[in-house]
């Protein structure tokens, strides 16, 4: 399930929002890479029945989950805040690839 919501992030809702407001989200990405790192490290420690290395991976875990939660709703959450309402509910129903052609399309101070 975090597979797919990090998907759903990095190729849609960050990409949307770089192009909208012309925020970097290269440390939102960075903090899924980190998670996946330490998800590989659980999954090992798991699989080795390591209960020390378990406990240590899934503390690490907790850690770098609950630092990427925060990046995401200090950078993420008030961008979308900002949103009228019918641009957000235009995102929700949009692909991507169509709403980063309207953007382009946009003159920067009117977007």
């Amino acid at each position: 399930a975090m597979r797919s919501h990090e998907a759903y992030e990095e190729q849609k809702l960050y990409p949307y929002l770089q192009a909208r407001w012309g925020v970097s989200f290269d440390e939102a990405r960075a903090g899924h890479e980190a998670l996946h790192d330490v998800d590989v490290r659980v999954r090992a420690a798991f699989r080795a029945h390591d209960v020390a290395e378990a406990a240590d991976a899934l503390r690490r875990h907790e850690e770098v989950l609950l630092a990427q939660l925060q990046l995401e709703e200090d950078l993420v959450i008030p961008l979308l805040l900002e949103l009228p309402r019918a641009e957000f509910v235009r995102f929700t129903h949009t692909s991507i690839r169509v709403l980063l052609r309207e953007l382009a399309s946009v003159p920067s101070s009117s977007a």
